[in-house]
């Protein structure tokens, strides 16, 4: 899928928060307008029922926008958001 690799900081990585705030609030509408919450959602929904308790780890969560759709669609979820930020 990728043939090459790029390991270079994000720009976000090393924002102050007042900083990174706007960015985080656009990738949210980004990922609620361009359908990046769907995909996750139709992915779950094939293997989890509604009411299922499970964990899930969310590297490179960001603003977590991920983790609220899911726990709100799963009240059973377990979630932990990881990111990078110095």
């Amino acid at each position: 899928m990728f043939r090459h690799r790029l390991i270079e900081p994000e720009l976000l990585d090393h924002a102050a928060p007042d900083e990174a705030k706007p960015n985080l609030e656009d990738l949210i509408r980004i990922n609620r307008k361009f359908g990046g919450h769907s995909v996750l959602r139709r992915t779950l929904a094939k293997i989890l029922q509604p009411n299922e308790q499970f964990t899930m780890l969310d590297v490179g969560a960001a603003s977590g926008d991920s983790a609220r759709v899911i726990a709100s669609e799963y009240p059973g979820a377990r979630i932990t958001n990881l990111d990078y930020n110095d």
